[in-house]
């Protein structure tokens, strides 16, 4: 747990990789399940069992995710290519809580120079917008096959 906590450290900026001239907000699109129960894009509601914990790190690559356009005209990309890494952790102390966390980092990205049109170009590495977690159980299948319906509360404010 030190090690990563010191990757996240080092790898990150103190910018957040935000581009200079733009308002805040959270470039992250990719929303991963930290627990994997089901899948690792989309949760189910199954809650890990309890005293279930689970921490692994993923990684994806996304194309001009942030285009600028003036008046219908592309005047190039802020965020041309970009190599993300996230850490999730996962844990249920008990059979109906989960609490989770997922660190986004960005490993590294960059963009077309905008100076003209008063864009800066975004950090190379940074860290994105942690989410924490709690889910509930409210309900639980006597079955495998019956589903479970967890409630869930999430935090994630984009830094400044």
């Amino acid at each position: 747990m030190r090690l990563v906590l010191v990757a996240a450290l080092l790898l990150a900026s103190v910018s957040f990789a935000q581009p200079a001239g733009l308002p805040v907000f959270d470039l992250e699109r990719l929303e991963l399940n930290p627990s994997g129960k089901g899948s690792l894009v989309l949760g189910s509601g199954e809650l890990l069992p309890r005293g279930g914990f689970r921490l692994s790190v993923a990684g994806h690559y996304e194309r001009n995710p942030l285009v600028f356009y003036l008046d219908g005209v592309r005047k190039g990309a802020l965020v041309s290519d970009r190599a993300m890494a996230h850490v999730l952790l996962a844990w249920a102390p008990l059979r109906w809580l989960e609490l989770n966390a997922q660190l986004p980092l960005v490993a590294w990205q960059r963009g077309d120079d905008l100076r003209t049109e008063q864009l800066g170009t975004p950090a190379t590495t940074g860290l994105g917008t942690p989410v924490f977690r709690v889910l509930l159980g409210v309900a639980f299948g006597r079955t495998e096959l019956a589903s479970n319906v967890a409630r869930f509360n999430d935090e994630g404010n984009p830094r400044s």
